[in-house]
């Protein structure tokens, strides 16, 4: 089949703009198509942490603060998805906090709409893939949005790419659902448009679609944003126009949405209230920017970057998510100054001072922080600017659009002023330091930063005012933005070879060669980190995750600290403290250590040695499930934890329920157990409580020999089910009620969304 050069030329002109797009992000993630790496800093898993250095000499880590990617969302992300690509449903995560939720928690983005490349290629691929498509639909939705608006194609197709590679969404790349979350902003706002301006209720249906799209994405907290851009959106579009009823029935399509999201929503509300991150916050200089870090919207290496290793900033490199580059700025001072009343440049507007309130510590940032709301206090408020990245992209698609069309009419001088005031006001006030501090290294640091802003600032001028460039000046303003764009997330994001994503290593082989069950924990931040195991298939009693139950943080903070009224332990969930009686009860019988760790050799054995690593045994350590046949029933839970640090615990045969119970109680008694994940076979001579040392959590349900029974909550945090004498099949099956209803909810939305897209046809 022959296709004739007019319809080449005419397919061409159509789709040219998604055409570059796709062009440019090959280019930009070379390393992937080329050279076959991964977007992911695994070169920090095998430079960094025994026992994987202990193999991999002369790997040198690239960008460590990168390091949740590998060490948390990637493990995390690659089990969900395991799960479902064998028929099982996402619901349980058995290798931290003795069991956690994993559906309910929102990162692990178990139905994330990009998780269907998962189904094609190995995890390998399907992440790299995963994430170059958050950059594919950031731009390929502005785009649409700004063709709604009546942009030109190339006005479009730059205000696409200066989204889809802005500073938010190159520093959050890797994270792979923070980007993702940002790249649904763009298309939720054009439903809301759309549906305003024609008030046809396929429209609303596709606010409801794409925010649940952007729910499932996997970051709750930009999904607040998305409500912010909402309702800038419908405040200036309706003001004073029914907007009370155009509030009503926003309302309606947004609460669809979360509808069709249930089955990810409600386990995940459920959890949040069950969780550590209520009463978790971090303090304000890490949750909001500082006037100084202004410079980085413009200057990101202002204060240096973690892959020079020469950062001396507040915070880390990541508080530079409002860089948008020189180019973009001024176009978007341009379009403020010249066409500040057109009603979108309004929107716009207000979205970027909406992102900029909740960015520093402002009254409204503040009052935001306080609330507490959704966990507020434990989240970074400056991730707000994902509307920034937003805002400016969009404003400088007007801009240029604004240029192109009346470029005789304004000029650009009083934009010009601002971004270069801002660098010589910057390098005088850092030179000046400079000079009067001995030399000082970080100011030094500093002026460099600001070399590169200042010379795409001088090519800006030149392209804008040399004659002999006009004709192709508009392409100029492309390749500058792209060139200050694509330099920073080449510094910032790494990429690895395959071979360092999870190696086997003689030390993991070892434990996985060992009888399960058994927990292992670890000794220093240097030695496998808590959540390193999960690829493993290996399980820990603690972990690192900003939301997980509340009831083991509690446990393992009284376990380290002594203290029976201690805070719940926050987002890291790390035992330390081998000696306490609440130790020996989590079934953790290997700790991973450097050789040269000083050890109680009472308590622990030496079994393995390789090179700088060794695993001890713990001598101490109680089965995962036993027999029980005293009790004590505590409703306090100060004093359940409290009974739990004294000396003879766990050792007196005893545990501790907080619910009375009408069995009788068996002093001794003899039991014969075989566990597996999947039941666990009793045999015993009298009546009595089976212990599990699983974390308690709603959902869990207990059935002995098919016979469903209830699960008392033991011990402060765990299971235990009566088992009559003799022998019996003890079973636990995951199934909370919130997914349940959340599948429901979710099913009969869907059905919903179907029939009124057919009828409103």
């Amino acid at each position: 089949m022959k296709i004739s050069r007019k319809t080449f030329l005419n397919s061409f002109k159509s789709f040219w703009p998604f055409e570059l797009a796709i062009l440019l992000i090959v280019i930009f993630f070379w390393k992937f198509f080329v050279k076959n790496q991964i977007p992911i800093p695994a070169d920090l898993l095998v430079s960094t942490y025994y026992p994987w250095s202990d193999n991999f000499w002369g790997v040198a880590a690239y960008n460590p603060i990168t390091s949740d990617s590998i060490s948390f969302i990637y493990p995390m992300r690659t089990l969900a998805v395991n799960l479902i690509k064998s028929g099982q449903l996402p619901l349980w995560n058995p290798y931290l906090f003795t069991g956690a939720p994993l559906l309910a928690n929102f990162q692990s983005a178990s139905y994330s709409p990009t998780n269907l490349v998962y189904l094609f290629f190995d995890n390998y691929n399907g992440w790299a893939l995963q994430v170059i498509l958050q950059h594919l639909l950031g731009f390929v939705f502005t785009y649409l949005l700004l063709r709604h608006w009546k942009l030109s194609k190339f006005a479009s197709t730059f205000g696409g790419l200066v989204f889809a590679f802005s500073g938010f969404s190159l520093l959050w790349s890797v994270w792979n659902s923070h980007t993702l979350t940002t790249a649904f902003i763009p298309l939720v706002v054009l439903f809301a448009d759309r549906w305003l301006e024609k008030n046809k209720a396929r429209d609303g249906l596709g606010i409801s679609i794409s925010l649940a799209l952007q729910i499932f994405s996997g970051y709750p907290q930009i999904v607040f944003y998305t409500f912010i851009a909402l309702g800038s959106l419908l405040l200036i579009k309706t003001w004073k126009k029914q907007i009370f009823v155009k509030i009503f029935k926003l309302s309606l399509f947004i609460l669809l949405g979360f509808a069709i999201s249930s089955v990810q929503l409600l386990p995940g509300l459920e959890l949040l209230n069950l969780s550590q991150r209520s009463g978790e916050f971090i303090p304000i200089k890490w949750a909001f920017l500082t006037w100084q870090e202004v410079i980085t919207f413009i200057a990101p290496d202002f204060f240096g970057n973690h892959t020079t290793m020469n950062y001396w900033g507040s915070k880390n490199y990541l508080a530079s998510g409002g860089f948008i580059g020189v180019t973009c700025l001024v176009l978007a001072l341009f379009t403020l100054i010249n066409l500040r009343k057109k009603i979108e440049v309004k929107f716009l507007i207000l979205v970027g001072l909406f992102s900029l309130l909740l960015a520093f510590p402002t009254p409204v940032g503040l009052l935001v922080w306080k609330s507490g709301l959704f966990g507020a206090k434990a989240g970074i408020s400056f991730r707000s600017l994902s509307l920034f990245a937003f805002s400016i992209s969009l404003l400088s698609a007007f801009g240029i659009e604004e240029l192109r069309k009346n470029s005789k009419k304004h000029s650009l001088r009083y934009a010009l002023l601002i971004p270069l005031s801002t660098i010589l006001l910057f390098g005088i006030v850092t030179s000046y330091f400079f000079y009067s501090s001995n030399f000082q290294d970080k100011y030094f640091v500093a002026l460099k930063g600001l070399v590169l802003p200042f010379a795409i600032f001088v090519l800006l001028f030149l392209t804008l005012k040399l004659k002999w460039l006009r004709k192709i000046r508009f392409v100029g303003l492309l390749l500058l933005v792209l060139a200050e764009l694509f330099l920073f997330g080449w510094k910032f994001i790494p990429f690895s070879s395959k071979e360092y994503i999870y190696p086997d290593v003689p030390a993991i082989e070892f434990l996985n060669d060992q009888k399960k069950p058994f927990r292992v924990t670890n000794v220093g931040d240097n030695v496998m980190p808590v959540n390193l195991g999960m690829p493993y298939g290996l399980e820990f009693p603690g972990g690192y995750d900003a939301m997980y139950p509340t009831k083991i943080a509690k446990y393992i903070s009284v376990l380290n600290s002594g203290d029976a009224g201690s805070n719940p332990q926050d987002r890291y969930a790390i035992v330390s403290n081998f000696s306490s009686p609440m130790f020996d009860l989590l079934n953790t019988k290997y700790i991973l250590a450097k050789s040269d760790y000083e050890y109680d050799q009472k308590k622990f054995e030496k079994i393995y040695e390789d090179k700088n690593t060794i695993v001890l045994e713990n001598k101490d350590v109680l089965p995962r499930a036993f027999m029980v046949y005293d009790w004590d029933v505590l409703n306090n839970e100060n004093d359940i934890l409290k009974k739990m640090l004294s000396k003879n615990f766990p050792f007196d045969q005893k545990i501790i329920l907080n619910k009375e119970v009408d069995f009788e109680k068996e002093k001794t008694g003899k039991s014969e157990i075989n566990y597996d994940r999947d039941k666990i076979t009793v045999v015993t001579d009298k009546p009595g409580f089976l212990f599990v040392s699983d974390s308690y959590y709603p959902g869990w349900k207990a059935y002995v020999d098919k016979t469903e029974t209830e699960i008392y909550e033991a011990d402060y945090a765990f299971r235990a089910v009566y088992v009559p004498s003799g022998e019996h099949v003890v079973s636990f099956k995951y199934y909370p009620q919130s997914f349940s209803n959340g599948v429901l909810v979710s099913l009969l939305s869907v059905i919903l969304v179907v029939f009124l897209g057919i009828i409103l046809q």
